[in-house]
């Protein structure tokens, strides 16, 4: 997949997918302590 990348683009890529993955959580986190409020007596 990154053979014919330079380390640059590699890192880049790795960069960029972290982030993503930040925003997931960012956005997963409100919902799981949502769904324990309305589960929590």
């Amino acid at each position: 997949m990154f053979d014919d990348c330079g380390d640059g683009a590699v890192v880049d890529a790795i960069t960029a997918a972290s982030r993503e993955q930040n925003a997931a959580c960012g956005r997963e986190s409100p919902a799981i302590g949502r769904l324990y409020a309305r589960r929590a007596p």
